[in-house]
């Protein structure tokens, strides 16, 4: 995994994975940007620590209605492999011609670090 902040001196990086911890926040937001802040927030209520975290999908304007770019992984099946999840979304687009086939990755980055202040 490629890492851009890493070339910063005395800062520390660590990724999820390294913690083996299961910690599931809920992507109810109305956008991408407030679905990552969201999870920034969080997360970094429980560890204290700057987070950085996203929200992304997949934005197929010319399916309108039969897409959302905030739920697309529930609607070409979260359990499936890749292989059947591009089978789904190649059949949603089937029928639509030239710049109406268009597919854009969209992705929220959001930094927080939650401060508890105490007072004596």
């Amino acid at each position: 995994m490629v890492c851009f902040l890493g070339n910063f001196p005395d800062v520390k990086i660590h990724f999820w994975n390294e913690f083996g911890l299961e910690i599931k926040v809920e992507e109810d937001q109305k956008t991408l940007e407030r679905n990552a802040e969201k999870k920034a927030i969080e997360i970094s209520k429980l560890t204290g620590w700057y987070v950085l975290a996203s929200d992304g999908g997949v934005d197929i304007p010319g399916l309108g209605k039969k897409w959302d770019i905030l739920r697309n992984q529930r609607i070409v099946g979260e359990d499936k492999t890749d292989l059947e999840k591009a089978d789904k979304l190649l059949n949603l687009m089937r029928g639509l011609k030239r710049g109406k086939r268009k597919a854009v990755y969209r992705l929220a980055l959001a930094l927080a670090r939650y401060l508890v202040y105490r007072t004596n």
